[in-house]
């Protein structure tokens, strides 16, 4: 019987049974490795992509703070404000123009009115959708920092939630807005 187990048995002394579980283990902790791997990427491709959302409001709530250092004969700023497309996956960062010197802010219309108000786009990475529930623009008026909350009919509203969602994953983080000014960040329950 000795001399049956010893044939058995590859040059570096294991079985072949043994040499097939230990690749088999092998291959399952690989698995296990890539899939974690994948599952990793997406949420850091869901996480970047809510942070530029968040980026985006953060900077034009700083901007309506403060008092806009342009010539007033030229273009007269009278907000700062965000614009959101879902179905593009777009975040305008927009600077809302009055009529310049001897104007005033009075005629500014606190929308996204086109290319000549913007200041930065964000296209959002394919793989994430976009969502945007009661909110088109979002403006902040210097130098108080007044808010105004527009939605997709342009009527005022109170507060507005965007949500960054994974297209594959169905991870998503989410940002809200109020008329305040208060931003906070969420995670949507499924």
């Amino acid at each position: 019987m000795m001399n049956g187990e010893r044939a058995k048995k590859n040059a570096n002394g294991f079985t072949l049974i043994e040499t097939l579980v230990v690749m088999s283990l092998v291959l399952i902790l690989i698995s296990i490795a890539a899939m974690y791997n994948r599952t990793a990427g997406r949420q850091v491709l869901v996480s970047r992509e809510h942070a530029r959302v968040l980026t985006a409001f953060v900077r034009a709530r700083s901007a309506g703070l403060t008092i806009p250092k342009t010539d007033p004969s030229v273009e007269r700023i009278c907000a700062y404000g965000v614009h959101v497309d879902p179905a593009a996956r777009t975040i305008i960062l927009f600077k809302d123009l009055g009529e310049p010197l001897p104007g005033s802010c009075v005629s500014a219309n606190h929308v996204y009115d086109g290319d000549s108000e913007t200041l930065e786009r964000n296209v959002l990475d394919a793989a994430v959708a976009l969502t945007a529930a009661s909110m088109r623009d979002i403006v902040f008026i210097p130098p108080s920092g007044d808010v105004i909350i527009t939605n997709e009919g342009g009527a005022v509203v109170q507060s507005a939630t965007i949500t960054v969602s994974g297209v594959e994953s169905g991870l998503s983080r989410g940002v809200k807005i109020n008329s305040f000014g208060q931003i906070t960040e969420f995670e949507p329950t499924p």
